[in-house]
C-alpha cells in the first residue's frame, strides 16, 4: 500500500496535510467555470409518465362500492360469472372504452 499524504479527509474539506483542495466547482475539473445551481434537469421516460398517470388515476378513483361487491359475490355463488369468456371480454373492453 502506498501512502502519499494527499488523501482527502471525509467531511473536512482538507487533505491529510492540511491544505484546502482546489475548488472544482460542479464540473469536477479545477479552473473550469461553475455551473449555476438550479439548472439541473430531469426527464422521465414515456413509460414512467404513463405509470405515474395510472397511479394518479387509481388514487382519484372512488372507493369500493359495497353494492357492486355484493352483486359480484351473488354472481359467483350462482355460477353466472365466467361462464361466457367472450361476453366477459366484451364487457371489459366496453367498460374501458367508456361506451
Amino acid at each position: 500500500m502506498k501512502i502519499d499524504g494527499q488523501h482527502h479527509s471525509t467531511g473536512t474539506g482538507r487533505t491529510q496535510r492540511g491544505e484546502v483542495p482546489a475548488d472544482t466547482g460542479r464540473t469536477g475539473a479545477a479552473g473550469t467555470p461553475r455551473i449555476p445551481f438550479g439548472t439541473d434537469r430531469v426527464e422521465t421516460s414515456p413509460d414512467l409518465r404513463l405509470a405515474a398517470a395510472a397511479t394518479s388515476a387509481i388514487f382519484t378513483m372512488p372507493g369500493v362500492r359495497p353494492e357492486a361487491v355484493e352483486r359480484g359475490r351473488r354472481a359467483m355463488a350462482d355460477g353466472t360469472v365466467g361462464s361466457d369468456a367472450n361476453r366477459l371480454a366484451d364487457a371489459i373492453l366496453t367498460s374501458l372504452l367508456g361506451q
